[in-house]
């Protein structure tokens, strides 16, 4: 663990970790947010408020111990249920019950942007004279 924090934890920026995160999850990122937050306001979930606090908790540690940004990963799909059950309920009557489909949408809508800078689609050369774009 020694070796790892001197060698290669160094390297990690916490504000990137943040960055990161979104990034992941871009695409469900309204549901994830919408299931943190419900955890605290929404009755159903008051049992489960625990959740809230361990993801923050979670994600201040990460931080602190400069953790790659690819170990957060397992926390969100959690976040994903409850938000999938949060929003389900609040959305079934009246004039909101025709935001489902713009919810649906969100994810293909906020991959398009994404495609061009986070999946590896252009060769090392385009990405280098590029850096800017890339945050190289």
């Amino acid at each position: 663990m020694k070796e790892l924090a001197q060698t290669q934890l160094v390297n990690v920026d916490r504000l990137a970790f943040l960055k990161s995160q979104v990034l992941f999850f871009a695409g469900a990122f309204v549901v994830i947010i919408s299931g943190v937050i419900a955890l605290l306001f929404y009755k159903p979930f008051k049992p489960y408020r625990s959740f809230f606090w361990s993801i923050i908790f979670t994600i201040l540690f990460f931080m602190y111990f400069k953790a790659k940004d690819y170990y957060a990963i397992g926390l969100y799909p959690i976040y994903i249920a409850f938000g999938s059950v949060y929003l389900a309920d609040q959305l079934k009557f009246g004039w909101k019950r025709y935001l489902q489909p713009v919810l649906i949408a969100l994810p293909v809508l906020s991959f398009i942007p994404m495609y061009k800078v986070a999946f590896p689609n252009k060769g090392p050369e385009y990405i280098a004279q590029h850096g800017k774009k890339y945050q190289i």
